[in-house]
């Protein structure tokens, strides 16, 4: 049985991430997806995507920091 709020990309196989670097780009791509559904006009679409390269561009930059969040934890 078909969830009716299920996305479409909800329907794919999605890959296990075997990395943290997958794992960000998975989530990335997720916002990006989630966020054009909602509003899928030309205007939102650039405005979602600047979003999204910046979301990567943090991600990105925190992977590549020493050490971990979990970390600074204790």
């Amino acid at each position: 049985m078909v969830d009716q709020h299920m996305m479409p990309w909800d329907r794919l196989s999605w890959p296990e991430p075997t990395t943290e670097a997958e794992l960000n780009a998975q989530m990335a791509l997720r916002i990006f997806l989630l966020g054009w559904s909602q509003s899928p006009n030309d205007r939102d679409f650039d405005r979602l995507w600047r979003f999204t390269k910046v979301v990567i561009q943090i991600l990105w930059t925190a992977q590549q920091l020493p050490g971990t969040w979990e970390d600074d934890l204790e």
